[in-house]
């Protein structure tokens, strides 16, 4: 699915796009995108860093994704492990993602790190001092490791918080 909601032109997917709908404009109706998604599409939630273990070698790990999402946990994963675990975190999501892949990023500013610290001496000190890799880094590290920029999508929340996605492809 592309950032749109749409069915993107691989070959599987467009002759999907052609068999539901007689319209070019219209999109398959939910129930057909459920049936066609159904075992394709999973969620699941764990920590992500913390399932990195010692004795484990993420590169020999077979499990890959086309797409790996990253919605407004960043803050917590940097808050939580410092700049040692944003950079597993970026890591292991490139090891992760099949060549062509995409990593969909939301970054939190680092105003709302700053809010932060009072809930704790932990994020206080990482705030401080541990920290050294802000997210207005996160980008030029991210295109360092080998992802491609593809696209940055600027919005407005209904809160009127301003925020970004990034859309990086790995190569």
């Amino acid at each position: 699915l592309s950032i749109q909601g749409q069915i993107n032109s691989r070959a599987p997917e467009a002759k999907l796009t052609s068999k539901l709908t007689a319209d070019r404009d219209a999109l398959p109706s939910p129930k057909d995108m459920k049936s066609y998604l159904y075992g394709k599409v999973s969620f699941r939630t764990e920590n992500y860093i913390a399932s990195i273990q010692p004795s484990q070698d993420v590169l020999l790990k077979n499990e890959k994704f086309d797409t790996i999402m990253c919605l407004s946990t960043s803050k917590y994963i940097h808050l939580n492990f410092g700049d040692q675990g944003i950079n597993a975190l970026f890591l292991k999501v490139y090891h992760q993602l099949e060549s062509g892949g995409h990593f969909i990023l939301e970054p939190q500013q680092w105003k709302s790190y700053k809010k932060e610290k009072s809930r704790c001496p932990q994020f206080k000190e990482m705030c401080e001092s541990v920290i050294q890799l802000k997210p207005g880094l996160f980008l030029r590290y991210l295109k360092e490791i080998g992802f491609h920029h593809v696209k940055t999508i600027q919005y407005t929340c209904p809160s009127n918080k301003e925020k970004i996605v990034y859309v990086l492809k790995k190569a």
